[in-house]
């Protein structure tokens, strides 16, 4: 994997990561709905990001 799009893929799951970040905390402020599994969907899209940011920097050493 080159480092281009190793970068659109860490981008792309920080994108969807903060989305449903933003989501969730707009339904548990205005509509008092908390939902534990777009918590958890947000936890597992960082870990992805994370996962390619540490594999890109691997691979350019």
């Amino acid at each position: 994997m080159d480092r281009i799009l190793g970068n659109v893929i860490f981008y792309f799951f920080i994108s969807v990561a903060l989305v449903t970040a933003f989501y969730n905390a707009y339904m548990e402020w205005f509509k008092d709905e908390l939902n534990p599994f777009i918590l958890f969907l947000t936890l597992i899209f960082s870990l992805i990001a994370a996962f390619f940011r540490k594999y890109i920097i691997r691979q350019e050493k």
